[in-house]
């Protein structure tokens, strides 16, 4: 028995198969977390494109809401939640444009590998802009 106890060999395929697991699951966690910081980044440039096309006039409220969805990564576009609201819609120097985008959070990545950490939550982004009178 004490031959047996003393023998080392194979110490360093323990070690290996007790901290593989945990360094595969930080590192699949750094990816997924910087998926979902792309997709917030994105949804908020969106919003943002989005809301000073509907205040210079170039698009209407109608495509405003198709006009978010083709500049969010292709994974998050499948539930894309897209409210335009005008605040005074029939006078343009006092209008107010608001753009609100949400993207559930599990959705926000391609992965879904922490997705039980995270379900239910959702990503969101909103901007608001005063729309430039028409000449």
């Amino acid at each position: 028995m004490r031959a047996f106890a003393r023998d080392q060999r194979g110490v360093i395929s323990v070690e290996f198969a007790l901290t593989v697991p945990l360094l595969v699951t930080l590192v699949f966690a750094a990816v997924e977390f910087g998926a979902i910081l792309y997709t917030q980044a994105a949804a908020e440039a969106a919003t943002n494109n989005v809301v000073r096309q509907l205040a210079t006039n170039r698009i209407t409220q109608a495509q405003a809401k198709e006009a978010v969805t083709p500049l969010l990564p292709v994974w998050a576009r499948a539930n894309v939640d897209v409210a335009v609201t005008a605040s005074n819609p029939t006078k343009p120097e006092s209008n107010l444009y608001t753009v609100a985008t949400t993207i559930p959070m599990s959705q926000a990545t391609p992965t879904g590998f922490l997705k039980s950490i995270y379900a239910g939550r959702n990503i969101s982004a909103a901007v608001t802009q005063q729309q430039e009178p028409t000449s």
